[in-house]
């Protein structure tokens, strides 16, 4: 099982985010901080070797009679919700969908 705190923290995956800057127009709310640069999920979907899960699919013949939703799909999908915490399919899919 791979620690996401360790993880983060060793390869260098990019968390920052840039400053806040107050002030503003008189009646309206000071601008908030907005993150650039990739997602961390987009981010850790570098360090997966998708030869091997290529290789294992076909091994396995994972693909047989998909039409729409493939194996790499289904696999970035539930690596998500376990990233993420999600308890039901219900809280995946709107998740998801968002």
């Amino acid at each position: 099982m791979i620690c996401l705190s360790n993880l983060v923290f060793e390869s260098g995956l990019d968390l920052n985010v840039v400053e806040c800057q107050t002030g503003g127009f008189r009646g309206f709310p000071p601008k908030t901080a907005m993150h650039q640069g990739k997602l961390v999920f987009a981010q850790l979907k570098l360090y997966l070797p998708l030869s091997t899960f290529r290789r294992c699919v076909a091994d396995h013949n994972g693909e047989h009679k998909v039409k729409d939703f493939s194996c790499l799909d289904q696999f970035f999908a539930m690596a998500f919700a376990q990233l993420t915490y999600r308890e039901s399919l219900r809280d995946i899919e709107v998740n998801l969908r968002a």
